[in-house]
């Protein structure tokens, strides 16, 4: 397969949104209806506490949500729960401005904004994904391939290989001079 073709591939799928459904009406919301569907708009004195969304998600529990200018968001159908960077805090996102939120297919979810960070449920944190590599480095989108591997991009159009299992990370840099994909390892090692 072509690289190009490959590399806009995944950026198309980045973009691309899950549907979002919200049944519960116990936050402050405005319910519009139309001959096929109902929509639900959350206001911000409702709990949501940001409007500038960049990305929404699904998970496989049903909870949505939403990265915006200011934090993550998460909608369990009833309430929201905020999640902000706390530079005391290892475990938190790593910055507040974040680009996507992402579901991968083991039902994980993944916030990218200043480096890549992996959502754990039964903490109710995050872990970060690769600090001593991403941590400085602003990832727009996410994907994954049928094998289960994470692709995502940054501002400098450097494109990111990541498998989970493996821990082994890889980038593919655009060069100029050449118009063609160069292969960079960038780092191996388990976290």
């Amino acid at each position: 397969m072509n690289i190009k073709v490959l590399y806009f591939s995944i950026v198309f799928w980045a973009f691309c949104f899950l549907k979002v459904d919200s049944q519960n009406k116990d936050v402050d919301l405005v319910r519009t209806k139309t001959e096929s569907t109902d929509f639900y708009h959350f206001k911000t004195k409702g709990g949501m506490e940001q409007n500038s969304i960049t990305s929404i998600a699904q998970d496989s529990l049903g909870q949505m949500w939403f990265s915006t200018k200011d934090g993550l968001l998460r909608y369990n159908g009833k309430e929201f729960f905020t999640y902000k960077h706390n530079s005391d805090n290892p475990s938190s996102i790593g910055n507040n401005f974040l680009n996507s939120v992402f579901v991968s297919k083991d039902g994980s979810v993944r916030a990218t904004s200043i480096g890549l960070a992996k959502y754990n449920l039964e903490t109710d944190d995050f872990e970060p994904i690769v600090p001593n590599v991403l941590s400085d480095i602003e990832i727009y989108a996410i994907s994954q391939d049928s094998n289960g591997i994470l692709w995502f991009i940054d501002r400098n159009s450097t494109l990111f290989r990541y498998d989970d299992y493996s821990k082994e990370l890889q980038s593919y840099g655009i060069s100029n001079r050449q118009e063609s994909f160069c292969k960079n390892k960038v780092s191996k090692g388990h976290l």
